[in-house]
Order: C-alpha cells, then sequence, then structure tokens
C-alpha cells in the first residue's frame, strides 16, 4: 500500500500524532492489481440463500399455536369477570357455560321442586327395599373382617333396641366386595332367629 500525501490544509501547530491520524483516515486503499485475469473480488452484498416458505397449513397452525400462548397469557393476568366478557365478545357463538351443561338453571324455584320430587320417589324406593328396618331406632352397629387365603369375609351388623338385627355378609376373594348374604332376624332372646333373607348368593 503506498502512502498518502499530507493534505495540504493541515495546520502547522498540529501535534505529530494528530497529524498521522488525519493524514491516514484521508488514504484511499489501492489494491494491487493481480498478475492474472483472475478475478478474486468478493460480491457485495453476499447473496442470501432462499429460506423455506412454509406452507398454508404450516402457517396456520403456528397462528393457533401463538393464539393460544396469548389467549392463556391473557387469561392469568386479567381478572377473571373482564375476561369471560372479552371472550363472549370474542366468541359470541361459544355457549356461556362449558361441559355437559344442558342450559337448565337448577338454582331457580322449577327446578328446585322437580330436583326435590326426584329425590322423594328415590327414598321411597329405597324404604321398600328393606321395608323391615325402615322406621326403628337404631341401637348400635358392629363390622369385623375374616381373612382367609386369597381372600376373606366382611361382616356388617345393625342391631336395633328392638332387638331385631339386620346384617349384610360381603365376601372379598372376588376383584371387587360383592354381597354374599342380606338378612333381618331377632337377637332379642340372645338367640338368632331369622325373619327374612332379602339376598343370598352361593359361593363360585
Amino acid at each position: 500500500m503506498t502512502e498518502c500525501a499530507p493534505d495540504q490544509d493541515s495546520r502547522v501547530d498540529e501535534e505529530p500524532w494528530l497529524d498521522r491520524i488525519l493524514t491516514q483516515s484521508r488514504c484511499v486503499p489501492r489494491i494491487p492489481p493481480c498478475e492474472d485475469d483472475t478475478d478474486v473480488s468478493i460480491p457485495y452484498p453476499v447473496p442470501i440463500l432462499p429460506e423455506h416458505v412454509p406452507t398454508q397449513l404450516e402457517q396456520f397452525v403456528s397462528f393457533l399455536v401463538l393464539y393460544a400462548i396469548a389467549v392463556t397469557f391473557i387469561s392469568l393476568i386479567l381478572p377473571r369477570p373482564i375476561f369471560c366478557k372479552l371472550w363472549q365478545i370474542a366468541f359470541p357463538f361459544m355457549p356461556d357455560r362449558l361441559g355437559d351443561d344442558d342450559g337448565k338453571d337448577y338454582n331457580s324455584a322449577k327446578e328446585r321442586k322437580k330436583l326435590d320430587r326426584w329425590h322423594e320417589k328415590r327414598k321411597a324406593k329405597l324404604r321398600k327395599q328393606y321395608p323391615e328396618i325402615h322406621g326403628k331406632k337404631l341401637d348400635y352397629v358392629t363390622h369385623s373382617y375374616e381373612d382367609n387365603d386369597g381372600g376373606g369375609w366382611l361382616y356388617i351388623n345393625l342391631y336395633f333396641t328392638d332387638g331385631k338385627n339386620f346384617s349384610m355378609d360381603f365376601s372379598m376373594n372376588n376383584p371387587a366386595i360383592v354381597p354374599r348374604v342380606i338378612e333381618y332376624g331377632d337377637m332379642s332372646t340372645g338367640d338368632y332367629k331369622n325373619i327374612r333373607t332379602y339376598y343370598h348368593k352361593e359361593e363360585d
């Protein structure tokens, strides 16, 4: 590289190091020509290779993912009433409540009466299942467990104040607890006397 001549307009009273910096800043670098005709110049700007253009499906999926992230972030920041109002404005076709909702207001007097009638029918049906113990005063309850190889038995007894007894026996040698015997008897004399057998299933 050839050195540049000092600027004629430079002041004489400037410092030598400052004069040298100013002189070098005005130099135009020159690249000596190559002996052969080979072009070693680098094109500028450098050409950019073509990138992958996303398809419409990829753009749509990306939009849904970003939208879901944005909605989740907004739901964590905004209060719930404000978020619900914005959700109804953005999606007016969506129901007010999500899930297994049939649109009924179960807190209304009409729906409460329907539920009360349904419960009364259910309780009347259950009272008829074991009518002998309906209305009796319970004295105490006992339960015991008998463990056998590979299973066992669970015994539950309800004792009433008039000496009657309601017993339920369950076998536990199955994947689930299976009722085997459900009986109603008299224990007032100290010895058990069977009055009625509601259910009895022999072991397999």
